[in-house]
């Protein structure tokens, strides 16, 4: 009877993982098709990372497409650096240069930022963004990128936005 007990206990426990698999599956399927996702080629020596072929940020102003940035045009503008809590430097244009030079907008309300990677997306005001302690920025990733990150009093290294692929303003 006790034999039994523990099977039931054991089968029900492979129900409900699969269950679970299943229902993450198809939430990351559906994730997955929702989001532009750069064409990738393999990284020699690095199984977990892929470069980009086609890269580039979208840049939205109250939800209209305005501009597309490379990070080639992004090195045009002026670049800032910290140091993070890690010890490592994080070095890229200030996001409102970027507000700026896409839309010619110095003002507004607030800007969300979406990824491939890291926290998919996140909203910051314009308070947030055009401090300068916060050092706000788009920092150049090793794999051709850029990642959202800042002084992690005002956005914490688990709201790090990696693989930016779009910039919503909004008036």
């Amino acid at each position: 009877m006790r034999v039994n007990a523990v099977l039931a206990v054991i089968i029900a426990s492979a129900v409900a993982v699969a269950a679970a698999s299943a229902y993450y599956a198809t939430r990351h399927q559906a994730v997955a098709a929702a989001t532009p996702t750069p064409a990738h080629t393999h990284i020699p020596g690095h199984p977990t990372v892929t470069r980009p072929k086609h890269y580039c940020i979208r840049i939205y102003y109250d939800g209209r497409l305005v501009k597309t940035l490379t990070v080639k045009d992004l090195r045009r503008l002026k670049s800032y650096s910290f140091v993070d809590s890690r010890g490592h430097l994080q070095e890229g244009p200030r996001l409102a240069d970027v507000i700026k030079y896409a839309l010619g907008v110095s003002k507004f309300k607030y800007v969300v930022v979406a990824g491939l990677r890291g926290c998919r997306e996140v909203n910051l005001s314009y308070a947030e963004v055009v401090k300068p302690s916060n050092y706000i920025i788009l920092d150049y990733t090793s794999i051709g990128t850029v990642k959202l990150c800042g002084n992690e009093h005002c956005l914490p290294r688990s709201e790090w936005v990696k693989d930016v692929v779009k910039i919503e303003v909004y008036g």
